[in-house]
């Protein structure tokens, strides 16, 4: 009897958690005349998920008239080698899909070529990975799972990606601390090397000035 609370309690949290992540990546911003991008740090073999907007800000629809006018553009996402990854051209509403093939920054860029459209562009993005980004109620239906053992899933993989992000951040904990004490030996390297090129430097110049005075028998 004291398992079907404590599922429950697991499914709770893991809605909570999947509602929270998906309602921190949405984005929406002015273009200005200007390309724009939103980047995000991503670990290898991820999903990721993109709805992705282009509009026009100043527009009021009237009655019955469209909500909102769409704006002819661009998305581009390029990957932590400046490689594309995805591309999706739109006049409004977009999506774009696919899975890293390496850890670091993903960056999502819109571009409007019509200069005039560009001032008034205000672009929308909601940036999906992992299991935010997968298609539960898909996997419910062809896995045949209840609520409780959807739910208990999502948590399962929630807690298997918390797991890898750790991992993601002490590995890369350690390269900057490699990069810090490399660098302290080469500060400590250089300024040893700056004090025997002064000391160099000034020996030379007494021997130096011996030599001048002692040939105009000074000394």
């Amino acid at each position: 009897m004291a398992a079907a609370p404590t599922l429950r309690s697991a499914a709770l949290w893991a809605v909570l958690c999947i509602s929270a992540l998906q309602g921190a990546l949405g984005v929406e911003f002015d273009l200005k005349g200007q390309r724009k991008c939103v980047s995000e740090d991503i670990a290898d073999k991820v999903l990721v998920v993109g709805d992705f907007a282009l509009f026009n800000a100043t527009y009021e629809g009237g009655e019955g008239e469209p909500p909102m006018q769409g704006v002819k553009g661009q998305v581009i996402v390029t990957g932590p080698s400046g490689e594309e990854v995805a591309a999706e051209e739109t006049e409004g509403n977009g999506k774009f899909a696919f899975t890293t093939t390496a850890s670091g920054e993903y960056k999502a860029c819109f571009l409007v070529p019509d200069p005039e459209a560009q001032k008034v562009a205000r672009a929308f993005l909601d940036w999906k990975t992992g299991v935010a980004a997968r298609d539960w109620d898909a996997i419910a239906r062809k896995e045949h799972l209840d609520d409780v053992t959807l739910e208990a899933r999502k948590l399962a993989e929630i807690v298997r990606e918390m797991h890898e992000d750790m991992a993601m951040i002490k590995i890369r904990e350690e390269e900057m601390r490699d990069l810090s004490e490399a660098t302290n030996t080469r500060v400590k390297w250089l300024a040893i090397l700056s004090l025997a090129v002064c000391i160099a430097l000034g020996v030379a110049q007494v021997l130096y000035l011996r030599r001048f005075f002692k040939r105009k028998k000074l000394l």
